[in-house]
């Protein structure tokens, strides 16, 4: 026995009868897209998000409406998606052709996180002063993401984020030349990747467990030696990553990384950060796998476990599927960038969404909404048969104490037992109970959801209706 199932399934502590919801209501499952923009060029993105994003006629037929987010470059000396196309070295770069539509899209939800600053061949470090000046161009574009994903290798990335399981990438640490951890955060990048936290086995996360059988075999499935051993290729050691915690430590870790998609942690500098997993599955994620990750079979086993999911994927690379890495079939994404199996996978997933079944949003909002779920500071107190629900605003390790509006609350759900007829909702002492519905409980028949309907947080523009010249060509970068 591990501990127990009950405690595993209960995300937080009941509040005077009051849990918050899993997820949106009437939804039981989620799944979100955390795409990495290798190899991914214009045309292949507009392909892509045209088909899963729009609902106008594609090459693959009517757009499915999915809210379905990406990543970008600020340079790429490849001339893939990116700002700029060059390196972030050279000098009075002109934006790229695609900067206006990626601006475009970044200000409204679609692009929401950075594959690193950029991608480039040479050697060059990026230092913390080039940081500096990428992050200084966001600004002044208004292009604010909250989610950091690591790229690639070699000691010209070292200012990526690793944490304490850095083998050779120290952005995290100050004694570093390219230490900007302190500069991202105060960007507000507040979610990041890393590939211990790329899960090959296990598709889903925050599953509700049914016996104490079930979740027991579940924990004992769980490589856990990847969070507490960390091997480093270049030294070939292997190294304890929690070295000096006790073993009784190192039993409240496993709960802390187990079923569990933002997890807490300390960053190389001291100072506390919020890493994210993501799914990746046994084959390298492509754009020719998609389907071996998202299927029928796949979402019906989130919706028997109400579970949730991050799809780790490179829609920008193509290969056979199960066939591993490289291999002669590695190419490019053109379009048409989905084959038939992965345009039905979409399909599919478009299907469950419809039904309100599983839940489909950008990659932002969903780790926004994990992050309130998980934080929100509330009491429910009741007095004369009226229960007051009182929400004060979301008080979490990393990020402190954020003040949240009615707006934020864009989906949020409680659940409340059947007795509780009369209930009340204040947001700073302002009563928002007009904002929310109450309807039967999918999940349990003894109670109510309380819930604000779901809205999609940004709307598509097709690449073939965007009109360009809302943005200035910037040249000149300093």
């Amino acid at each position: 026995m591990a501990w127990s199932f009950r405690e595993e399934n209960n995300l937080r502590p009941a509040t005077g009868g009051v849990l918050v919801r899993r997820y949106p209501y009437p939804f039981r499952a989620a799944v979100t897209i955390s795409n990495d923009i290798d190899s991914t060029k214009p045309t292949a993105f507009d392909d892509f998000h045209d088909f899963v994003c729009g609902e106008g006629e594609t090459a693959y037929g009517q757009g499915l409406g999915l809210e379905v987010s990406n990543s970008f470059w600020i340079w790429s000396d490849s001339a893939l998606y990116s700002l700029f196309h060059g390196s972030p070295f050279d000098k009075n770069l002109p934006l790229s052709a695609e900067s206006e539509r990626l601006v475009a899209l970044a200000q409204n939800g679609v692009i929401d996180s950075l594959h690193n600053f950029a991608q480039w061949q040479t050697g060059e470090i990026f230092k913390r002063s080039d940081a500096e000046r990428a992050l200084d161009i966001l600004d002044r574009l208004n292009i604010k993401p909250k989610v950091w994903i690591n790229h690639g290798g070699g000691d010209h990335m070292r200012h990526q984020i690793e944490g304490r399981w850095a083998n050779q990438w120290f952005g995290d640490k100050p004694d570093d030349p390219s230490y900007c951890y302190d500069l991202l955060r105060k960007a507000g990048f507040l979610y990041f990747s890393h590939d211990v936290m790329a899960d090959v086995r296990h598709f889903g996360e925050h599953r509700y467990y049914h016996n104490q059988d079930s979740f027991d075999l579940a924990v004992q499935s769980c490589d856990f030696n990847k969070w507490f051993k960390r091997y480093n290729p270049a030294t070939k050691q292997t190294r304890d990553v929690y070295e000096g915690c006790s073993e009784e430590e190192r039993a409240l870790l496993k709960q802390k990384f187990f079923n569990k998609i933002l997890i807490e942690d300390t960053a190389n500098d001291g100072n506390p950060i919020l890493f994210f997993k993501r799914y990746r599955g046994q084959d390298a994620p492509c754009s020719g796998n998609f389907f071996t990750q998202v299927n029928r079979y796949s979402l019906l086993d989130l919706l028997r476990d109400q579970a949730s999911c991050v799809i780790y994927q490179h829609f920008g690379i193509w290969r056979a599927a199960m066939v591993g890495r490289p291999h002669y079939t590695d190419r490019i994404s053109k379009p048409p960038v989905l084959d038939i199996h992965n345009q039905t996978a979409f399909e599919t997933l478009a299907d469950f969404n419809r039904r309100q079944e599983v839940w489909v949003p950008a990659q932002s909002r969903f780790l926004d909404f994990l992050w309130m779920r998980s934080y929100l500071d509330f009491s429910a107190t009741t007095d004369e048969g009226i229960t007051k629900i009182d929400i004060s605003d979301v008080d979490c390790p990393v990020n402190g104490k954020t003040e949240i509006s009615a707006d934020d609350l864009n989906g949020f759900a409680f659940t409340v037992p059947k007795s509780l007829e009369k209930v009340r909702i204040f947001l700073k002492g302002n009563e928002i109970t007009q904002l929310f519905k109450r309807a039967q409980e999918p999940n349990f028949s003894e109670r109510d959801a309380l819930y604000i309907p779901y809205k999609k947080r940004f709307n598509y523009i097709m690449s073939s209706e965007f009109k360009t010249g809302t943005i200035h060509q910037i040249q000149n970068w300093k």
